[in-house]
């Protein structure tokens, strides 16, 4: 891996000692900023990317720094503009010229109109910096509103070259010359994993030239401060996630055919184009009574789930960190995780969860009956894991990394 950049480092002393010197404890070093989060996904949509604006975007306001989310509308059903949770969040038909006729005369017919709502929309929230979560179709008004402004730019990547669910960066020339484009004229490129940041460097080394920064993923701790189990009539193991081939969890079940459960059941929760898939396999499986798809959950009923379950079962064939880790072991639940791309970087075998190989159905049943058979064990390493994150990986730091980051390049 070719990491020519250097990581930010943080503010010297004097120049933080030029900022207002009445802001919070904590805060000294945190710039006034007002940025736009150009996300390429969020609320309703439910996933990683969307939990990582939300996160950011809350807790950029508890700091008095406003923060609006530009994303994409579909489906067109949706306002244009509410507020989410506080979050001023504006909806734009982001349109791409695609490969079909249709899609290309579309592109040309909106294509002015919506990027001039979004230069308005940034001038009314008085922008100054443009922040990209996810590289999609926001990408490109995310740039051309940049080279229009002039305002500071910032690519935040999460493992969407390798892991989209549509293979978009491995059919589409045009999304490919995007990135590189985006990537030549950032300000700061983050990551939530090294694994995640070296990819792209190994990919698009010749377009970064700026600096690089790993910043993590994280929990709410208010979220899983009090919460009550999940009442389900047998004791239960947990996987949660989009049902999509990158998670794994036809492996899972697989491995559930094989194993010594102890009297669990799987709870897979989630929704996403493989459902019929795996729910037939459970059929053909005969594993009915001891594999349940449970269709997507709530925030609440999700951290109900985390206490309610055993352990939880992350199979994913890639992943760039995988927030869901980081949830079970907030709840204090022992992870079973593949060892791929960022996972083992906060999943530490033995320590604070158990690391198997992607894809090894034996090894995952093994580790699952391992952890059903041996309370001591499962409450040791969700122990250590809860113990870890509430240091590690609360959501407040790690927004103030990025507004840090901001300083760096200039924002504040």
């Amino acid at each position: 891996m070719d990491h020519r950049s250097a990581s930010i480092i943080e503010d010297s002393n004097e120049a933080a000692a030029d900022r207002p010197s009445n802001l919070d404890d904590g805060l000294a070093d945190v710039p006034q900023c007002r940025p736009v989060i150009f996300a390429s996904a969020f609320y309703p949509s439910i996933g990683g990317i969307e939990e990582v604006v939300r996160q950011v975007s809350i807790q950029n306001k508890t700091m008095g720094r406003e923060t609006a989310v530009f994303t994409n509308r579909w489906p067109r059903s949706l306002p244009e503009r509410e507020t989410y949770e506080g979050i001023d969040l504006h909806r734009y038909a982001f349109r791409v010229p695609d490969v079909n006729f249709k899609s290309r005369v579309t592109y040309r017919l909106t294509h002015n109109r919506v990027l001039s709502d979004v230069i308005d929309a940034l001038s009314e929230h008085r922008c100054d910096v443009i922040h990209v979560h996810g590289v999609s179709s926001n990408a490109k008004y995310a740039l051309e509103a940049h080279r229009q402004l002039g305002t500071k730019l910032v690519v935040s990547t999460h493992g969407e070259v390798s892991i989209d669910a549509t293979g978009l960066y491995q059919r589409s020339e045009r999304a490919v010359r995007l990135m590189h484009e985006l990537l030549q004229v950032a300000d700061l490129v983050t990551a939530p994993s090294a694994y995640t940041l070296g990819e792209l460097a190994d990919q698009f080394k010749s377009s970064i030239n700026c600096p690089q920064q790993v910043i993590s993923n994280g929990i709410d701790l208010r979220e899983f401060a009090e919460t009550h189990p999940y009442q389900y009539g047998s004791p239960y193991i947990l996987a949660i996630g989009r049902l999509t081939r990158q998670k794994g969890f036809d492996v899972l079940i697989e491995a559930v055919a094989q194993a010594d459960l102890n009297g669990h059941e799987v709870l897979i929760a989630g929704e996403g184009y493989e459902a019929a898939m795996l729910q037939r396999q459970i059929n053909d499986l005969k594993l009915n009574d001891r594999v349940r798809l449970i269709g997507p959950v709530n925030r609440e009923k999700a951290v109900s789930l985390f206490y309610g379950a055993t352990c939880v079962a992350v199979p994913s064939r890639d992943e760039p960190l995988g927030i869901v880790n980081l949830e079970a072991m907030a709840a204090s639940k022992a992870v079973i995780a593949s060892r791929v791309g960022g996972i083992p970087e906060i999943v530490k075998d033995q320590e604070r969860g158990m690391l198997v190989p992607a894809c090894d159905v034996q090894a995952l049943a093994v580790g699952l009956e391992q952890l059903v058979h041996d309370p001591e064990l499962a409450q040791r390493l969700g122990e250590r894991g809860q113990q870890y994150v509430r240091q590690n990986h609360n959501w407040n730091d790690l927004a103030k990394q990025y507004l840090r980051g901001y300083a760096q390049i200039g924002v504040g």
